[in-house]
């Protein structure tokens, strides 16, 4: 099984977990390496403070270079900034949220356990820095105070915009997502988030 053969990838914002996911799904039964529906890797962005970034790739398929597809498809969903802010929007069953994210927002990660022999961390080689600047006293970063290394979302974009692999498959609406439109709500993060519910 070649990096993406077998393999889908979608991207959703997953009302219900509060998460940006990018995701690689399994999509043909492989006895060696995985079965059909297995999420095989994710990258995720909590949409509440702190902003934790997390991924994950199951041991099958590491060296393959699909960190790379995950943050790409994750980039891709985000799309353009207006006015320095991103729009994301996500549907599930009667509700539909949009949210507003600012460029400028430290994402964090709480410990890189990602170095070894064979050099950087992955979270190094992505641009995040060691978060030593923060303290319980910057208002900026009190909510990221002990997490181990930090980026702005600005700039964890300009390094994935970077990188150059054309394996990446992106799809605008995921099994998540229904396909009707419902009743929409703004938010704006740092306020509350408010459910339409269609009736």
């Amino acid at each position: 099984m070649s990096s993406m053969e077998g393999l889908v990838s979608r991207c959703y914002y997953d009302i219900a977990m509060n998460k940006i996911m990018s995701q690689l799904v399994c999509v043909d039964d492989d006895i060696n390496k995985c079965k059909q529906g297995d999420v095989i890797g994710k990258f995720s962005l909590n949409m509440y403070n702190p902003f934790e970034l997390k991924v994950y790739i199951d041991d099958n398929f590491k060296g393959l270079g699909l960190s790379r597809v995950l943050l790409q498809n994750f980039a891709k969903f985000l799309g353009k900034p207006k006015h320095g802010k991103y729009t994301v929007t996500g549907v599930q069953e009667d509700v539909e949220i949009t949210i507003t994210l600012n460029e400028n927002v430290l994402l964090a990660i709480d410990v890189d356990a990602s170095a070894n022999e064979r050099g950087k961390s992955w979270w190094g080689k992505i641009g995040m820095v060691n978060n030593r600047h923060c303290n319980s006293t910057s208002s900026r970063c009190i909510d990221i105070t002990g997490y181990e290394k930090i980026i702005t979302l600005k700039n964890l974009l300009i390094t994935i915009a970077k990188m150059k692999d054309n394996r990446d498959i992106y799809f605008g609406t995921t099994a998540q997502q229904s396909t009707q439109k419902r009743q929409r709500t703004k938010n704006t993060l740092g306020g509350k988030s408010k459910k339409g519910i269609k009736k």
